[in-house]
């Protein structure tokens, strides 16, 4: 790929990883030297490396699909003839809960990007956003609303949301946007892609 054909700062997670390639970290460093919005991202993103590592093995939900199942299988009376079948799709179940928690923790060398990404309206801002995590779905529907912006990616797994804001929202200046982004309570971490 030529850095015309994609976002290098799309690749700062894997950067701060260290898993790129020399062509790709050698494309990141001039980014991030060049660039005036590489440091909110390169700090969004250390931040989101540390919040990963932090969490333990039960946060990442395996445990709790686990226990679910567990209670649904005791719940059923389960024919002896199909008994063997219902064993081995929980084993199978619970064999990819552990590899997904094994890769999430370990942080797995592959490219993903937010999930349902759609393209970007013109004349918007592409942004990255992550909600307090007592916000309510009313509440980001409401700041949603105040923004004229609409979600265009995720919530990835560490709840991150991509948002398209028209930038006439704030009159065109990446500055005020950031500005008007940091002094709204629901939100934690924005990074403005102008």
């Amino acid at each position: 790929m030529t850095p015309a054909s994609f976002d290098v700062g799309a690749l700062i997670p894997w950067y701060l990883n260290g898993t790129l390639s020399d062509e790709e970290r050698a494309q990141v460093e001039a980014f991030l030297r060049e660039s005036p919005d590489a440091e909110p991202q390169l700090q969004m993103w250390r931040a989101v490396q540390l919040q990963v590592r932090s969490q333990s093995l039960a946060d990442s939900g395996t445990e709790l699909g686990w226990r679910r199942l567990r209670r649904e299988l005791k719940d059923q009376r389960v024919a002896p003839a199909r008994a063997w079948r219902v064993a081995a799709a929980a084993g199978v179940l619970l064999l990819l809960g552990l590899q997904t928690a094994i890769l999430l923790r370990q942080g797995g060398e592959r490219y993903a990007p937010l999930s349902g990404t759609s393209t970007l309206p013109a004349e918007s801002w592409r942004v990255q956003v992550r909600f307090e995590g007592s916000a309510t779905m009313d509440e980001i529907n409401a700041l949603l609303l105040r923004l004229d912006a609409h979600v265009i990616g995720g919530p990835s797994a560490l709840g991150i949301y991509e948002l398209a804001v028209p930038r006439a929202t704030a009159h065109g200046d990446v500055d005020e946007m950031r500005a008007r982004l940091g002094s709204e309570p629901l939100v934690m971490q924005a990074v403005v892609m102008p």
